[in-house]
Order: structure tokens, then C-alpha cells, then sequence
């Protein structure tokens, strides 16, 4: 049981790390902490660290917040954001 889970979630963050790569900006509002990235069944926020060049790799943190939150909610968490943004990852929550 514990192996189907974590080859589950292994596919699920690559999901949404290809996901990051290979979605288009819109073309007024590219996706990020003030704007929806919007996915097949759904939408998730990505908000990168202010000093990144936006070519190099970056770690990702994938936060999956709880029954009845919101991408949007966990974004409120200034200090978890911005912990994520110390460590020079990529903060997501779908």
C-alpha cells in the first residue's frame, strides 16, 4: 500500500513540474501567485523566488493543502512562501 502511494504522488509532482515547464503564459497575465495556471481539471499558483533568471532549474516545493482549501489560501501563508523563496525553490500548490 505505502509503495502504490508513493509512486502515485512520484506522479503527481511530475505532473505538475512538466506542467510548469511546458504551459504557455497567457498572453496579458502569465500564470503565478496573482494569476490561476490553468490545468486540465483544474488550475494550480506558482510563485518562483524574486532573484531568479527564469531559465536556470529550480527545486520545487509542492504544497497539497487540505479537504476544503484553496491554492489561494495556502498562498496566505506569507512565511511559508517565502521560506520556500529563501531556499531558491519554486513554490507550488495545486
Amino acid at each position: 500500500m505505502l509503495r502504490f502511494r508513493a509512486e502515485w504522488l512520484f506522479g503527481l509532482l511530475m505532473t505538475v513540474v512538466v506542467a510548469t515547464q511546458t504551459l504557455p503564459a497567457a498572453a496579458d497575465a502569465p500564470c503565478g501567485p496573482g494569476n490561476r495556471c490553468e490545468v486540465s481539471g483544474g488550475y494550480y499558483l506558482a510563485s518562483a523566488p524574486k532573484d531568479w533568471d527564469g531559465v536556470s532549474p529550480l527545486p520545487v516545493i509542492v504544497y497539497f493543502h487540505g479537504w476544503n482549501g484553496s491554492p489561494e489560501g495556502t498562498f496566505r501563508n506569507r512565511a511559508m512562501v517565502n521560506g520556500a523563496h529563501r531556499r531558491g525553490a519554486l513554490f507550488v500548490s495545486p
